[in-house]
C-alpha cells in the first residue's frame, strides 16, 4: 500500500485522543515483513494506477500485463499482496491491437492498468489503438467474462479510469480517475460517465442513459467520489464538492437515472472541505460511510512546511441520514500512496498512511461486546482471501458459514 516498511515503532495521539502504534505493516493487513509485498511494489509498472485508485482494489495490489504468444493474446494478473498469479486467455486467434508505447511517454500510464475489483472480479483497462477495452475477469476460474469497449475522448487521449461494480454485479460504472485527471492531465475536460448493464449469460454489455448523473458530476469538475451502497443492489452514493464551502452527498438510482435526494455538508461540519481530493467508501458491512479528504484544515500539529507530507481527515457518517458520527486525522506521506483508510474485511482495522488503526478504539460508535464466534470470524475474514476459504482445514459446515460471511458483508452475526 505504499512505502512505509521502514517506519519505526513509536506512538502518537490522534486529534480525538485515541492512541495509535506505528507498525511496518502496510499492504494490507497480512504483510508486515520489509521483504514482503510492500518491498516489491516498486518493481512493478502498475504502481501509479494502483496508488491513484486503491479503493477499487479491495486492499490488494494486483499487477496486470498483456502477453502475446503468436496469435494468442492473454492477461497475466499478479496478486502481489498474496503472491498469486493467474493467466487468462483473451483471444486465441488474434492479437490485441494495443496502443503504441511512445504515445504513453510522460503520461505515467501503462498499456494495461487495473481499474477495479469486486470479490474475485477484476476489471482491467487496456489501451488499444481504436478503443479502450475493459476486460472483466474472474480470478477463481481464470477466465474473461465480459469485454466492454469505450471510444477515446479526442481531447483526453489517453486517460486512467475507475471501474465500480454494483453489489448485485449487474452494473459497471466507468468514470475518469479524478486524481489522474487533476495531477497528470491538468486542464482535461470532464468526460461522460458510462453506466453499463452487464448480461453475464450472453457476455454482453449495454450502456444505459445516465444524463442526470453526468450533469451532476460535470458541475463538480474533477471534485468527485462515488461508491455503491453495499446494503442495496445498485444504489450509488455520490459526493461532489467545488471551490465554495460545501460538499454534496447524493443518492443515485441507476435503473431510473434519478438523483433521489441531496444532503449538504457545510464546512462548519467538515472543516477540511472542499480540500484537494476526496474519497468516499463504506464500511464493508454498510454500518458507516467514510469520507476522506486531503484538506485545508489547520491542525495543532500542522506539517504544512514538511515537503510532500499531507494531512488527511476521515469523516464518519450514518449511512441512513448522513449525520456525522465523528472524525479523525492522520498524515499521509504523499498524495499518491493511498491516502484514504484501507478498511479490513471485518471492519475492525484500517490502514492509514502506512499505520494500522483499531477502529473500535476510536469512537463509542464502534464499541460493543463481541462473542467468541464473532471474534474468530473477524480474524479469519481479515486474514484469508475469499477464494481461499474452501482450502482451510475446517469442517464443511464451518467453511460454508465463513464463505457466506465473506460473500455477504451485510450479514448480521
Amino acid at each position: 500500500m505504499g512505502a512505509s516498511a521502514n517506519s519505526t515503532h513509536r506512538q502518537r495521539h490522534l486529534s480525538n485522543g485515541s492512541l495509535v502504534t506505528n507498525t511496518s505493516a502496510c499492504l494490507p493487513f497480512l504483510v508486515s515483513s520489509p521483504g514482503g509485498a510492500a518491498g516489491q511494489t516498486g518493481d512493478y509498472m502498475c504502481c501509479l494506477s494502483y496508488n491513484l485508485q486503491p479503493y477499487t482494489t479491495d486492499n490488494r495490489h494486483i499487477h496486470a500485463q498483456v502477453q502475446k504468444f503468436g496469435r494468442v493474446s492473454s492477461l497475466c494478473l499478479i496478486d502481489i499482496t498474496h503472491d498469486k498469479t493467474v493467466k487468462i486467455i483473451l483471444y486465441e486467434d488474434r492479437e490485441l491491437n494495443v496502443l503504441s508505447s511512445r504515445l504513453l511517454q510522460n503520461t505515467g500510464l501503462q498499456l494495461c492498468n487495473v481499474a477495479g475489483i469486486r470479490k474475485d472480479l477484476v476489471v482491467v483497462q487496456v489501451l488499444c489503438q481504436d478503443t479502450i477495452k475493459f476486460f472483466i475477469c474472474s480470478l477463481n476460474d481464470a477466465s474473461c467474462k465480459v469485454v466492454y469497449d469505450r471510444k477515446y475522448c479526442p481531447e483526453n487521449k489517453p486517460q486512467l479510469y475507475e471501474c465500480h461494480i454494483s453489489p448485485d454485479e449487474n452494473f459497471l460504472l466507468i468514470i475518469q480517475n479524478q486524481m489522474y485527471a487533476t495531477m497528470y492531465a491538468p486542464g482535461s475536460s470532464v468526460e461522460h460517465v458510462s453506466m453499463v448493464n452487464i448480461n453475464w449469460e450472453r457476455s454482453e454489455c449495454t450502456e444505459r442513459t445516465c444524463d442526470n448523473l453526468n450533469e451532476q458530476l460535470k458541475l463538480a469538475c474533477h471534485k468527485v467520489s462515488v461508491v455503491f451502497d453495499p446494503r442495496t443492489n445498485n444504489d450509488l452514493v455520490v459526493f461532489t464538492s467545488n471551490s465554495s464551502d460545501r460538499g454534496v452527498i447524493s443518492l443515485y438510482k441507476p435503473y431510473k437515472d434519478y438523483v433521489l435526494f441531496k444532503i449538504i455538508q457545510f464546512r462548519t461540519d467538515c472543516p477540511a472541505l472542499p480540500g484537494k481530493f476526496q474519497n468516499l467508501q463504506f464500511m464493508n458491512d454498510g454500518s458507516a460511510l467514510v469520507l476522506s479528504v486531503i484538506g485545508t484544515a489547520v491542525h495543532p500539529q500542522s506539517v504544512a512546511s514538511i515537503c510532500r507530507m499531507q494531512i488527511v481527515t476521515a469523516y464518519w457518517f450514518n449511512p441512513d441520514c448522513y449525520d456525522k458520527l465523528g472524525s479523525f486525522w492522520y498524515i499521509s506521506p504523499t498524495l499518491f500512496i493511498q491516502y484514504m483508510p484501507m478498511i479490513s474485511t471485518s471492519g475492525r482495522y484500517a490502514c492509514c498512511g502506512g499505520k494500522i488503526y483499531n477502529l473500535e478504539d476510536m469512537h463509542p460508535y464502534f464499541l460493543g461486546t463481541k462473542s467468541l464466534k464473532r471474534i474468530c470470524r473477524d480474524v479469519i475474514v481479515d486474514s484469508v482471501l475469499a477464494e481461499d476459504i474452501e482450502k482451510l482445514p475446517l469442517p464443511k459446515p464451518l467453511l460454508r458459514y465463513l464463505s457466506e460471511c465473506v460473500a455477504d458483508k451485510n450479514q448480521n452475526i
